[in-house]
């Protein structure tokens, strides 16, 4: 009888906890408590699933990157059931205020970190917000946007980085380690497109720059700390390889 009773209290309990998503008024995409900035569901993905309701007033989420530079947010919710406001934001800057009774859609310019929170004025439903990469998406195979200040680094372990270089638009990266104590670091683009420059810290000291005119460019470099390396377009825009040689 004991056994019994003990499976029955563990299948009554499963069964509680696969309900407490639905009794959170959670949606698909978000894991509550996501009600504040600092507990921003993260989301690698372009579409957004989530549910507003009186006791759920407040849904943020932070994305990945994956949006680029220009991207073009769609919300949809049914307007007889639900009205909800968006605002979208760069790094700490508000950059849209969508509100409305249906459907929105804009296009921004986020070159920061993308925050989105979505708040509830009346009713309860479920929403959906895709995300459309539009021209802008300034990207290499290596890196993920953004990634243009040293705390948005994109983290490399190889010994080899595939980049892209936009005007008004710089790339962080930061090294695991791989290149040694005194690597030869080679940035590689094409001189007829563009001309790039990249300096080489160590923690948060410059440790020296590649900024000839001419590609190839390599120089030796003392590095007794973390290796962070800082890409930016001098004129033009184009594609880069950095190659990282330990010695």
């Amino acid at each position: 009888m004991k056994k019994l009773f003990s499976v029955g209290i563990s299948i009554a309990l499963l069964a509680l906890f696969s309900l407490l998503p639905a009794l959170a008024g959670e949606g698909r995409d978000e894991v509550e408590p996501n009600d504040t900035r600092g507990l921003a569901d993260s989301i690698d993905g372009n579409v957004i699933r989530g549910h507003c309701d009186e006791d759920d007033e407040d849904d943020w989420f932070v994305l990945e990157g994956q949006e680029g530079l220009n991207p073009t947010f769609f919300i949809d919710f049914d307007e007889d059931e639900l009205e909800i406001d968006l605002e979208i934001f760069s790094g700490d800057d508000l950059v849209a205020h969508l509100q409305g009774w249906g459907p929105e859609d804009v296009t921004l310019d986020i070159p920061g970190k993308c925050f989105i929170h979505v708040y509830w004025w009346s009713g309860e439903g479920d929403y959906t917000i895709e995300i459309e990469t539009a021209g802008g998406f300034c990207e290499g195979e290596d890196e993920i946007e953004p990634n243009d200040t040293d705390d948005l680094a994109d983290f490399i372990d190889e010994l080899e980085i595939e980049g892209y270089a936009c005007e008004d638009d710089e790339d962080w990266f930061v090294l695991d380690g791989q290149e040694g104590f005194h690597p030869t670091i080679t940035l590689i683009y094409d001189d007829d497109e563009c001309d790039l420059d990249m300096d080489v810290y160590s923690d948060d000291e410059l440790v020296g720059s590649l900024n000839d005119v001419d590609s190839p460019d390599s120089d030796d470099f003392e590095i007794p700390g973390t290796c962070y390396l800082h890409v930016y377009a001098f004129d033009g825009e184009g594609a880069y390889t950095i190659e990282i040689d330990p010695e």
